[in-house]
């Protein structure tokens, strides 16, 4: 009679475990689930190499923003399936507006690294150049990003990359409004 009831036992076992296994592989794997205070991480590493490409539109230049408050860009961005330390962009803007004519004149280039930031939802963060001058040199947001990705399938942009101060934080001020990238194909 223990024999059958052990038996009986290590099959029940054998078919919750299977039933977990099988809820587990119908997740999406492309979201962390993690539970926590901020919900699922939509750009976890495995998935952030889906961000590289090419993006136009405009920005607001936060170093200089009375002296360029509009100017086209061209965003690049680089990396590697699971190698962090491949992530990378090349930014090039020319300012439209400002109070030096001359700025309209000139294409600025920036190269760096960027990263995800998923404390306040996705956001692309592009690091400043480092300043060799310090000692370890410094890195620090220059802009910050909100990832929009449009999964309808008769979408024209698939991610849209909207300006949101240097490490969005702004809350969606109104000067970035019309300040977007858009992925080009």
């Amino acid at each position: 009679m223990h024999r059958i009831y052990r038996y009986r036992r290590g099959f029940g076992l054998l078919l919750l475990i299977a039933a977990t296994c099988s809820a587990q592989q119908l997740r999406n794997r492309d979201y962390d689930d993690t539970p926590g205070h901020y919900g699922s991480i939509e750009w976890p590493l495995r998935r952030q190499h889906l961000l590289a490409g090419h993006y136009n539109g405009n920005i607001q230049v936060t170093v200089d923003r009375t002296d360029c408050p509009a100017a086209t860009a061209d965003l690049r961005l680089d990396a590697t399936k699971g190698r962090p330390e491949s992530r990378h962009y090349t930014l090039s803007y020319t300012c439209l507006s400002g109070k030096d004519p001359d700025s309209r004149k000139r294409t600025v280039t920036l190269r760096s690294t960027w990263w995800i930031d998923e404390i306040a939802g996705s956001c692309l963060i592009l690091e400043r150049e480092p300043d060799a001058a310090r000692n370890p040199p410094l890195a620090y947001p220059l802009y910050g990003f909100r990832i929009n990705e449009n999964t309808h399938s008769k979408a024209v942009t698939g991610i849209l990359l909207s300006q949101d101060g240097s490490d969005c934080q702004s809350g969606g001020a109104s000067e970035y409004v019309d300040k977007t990238l858009k992925r080009v194909r």
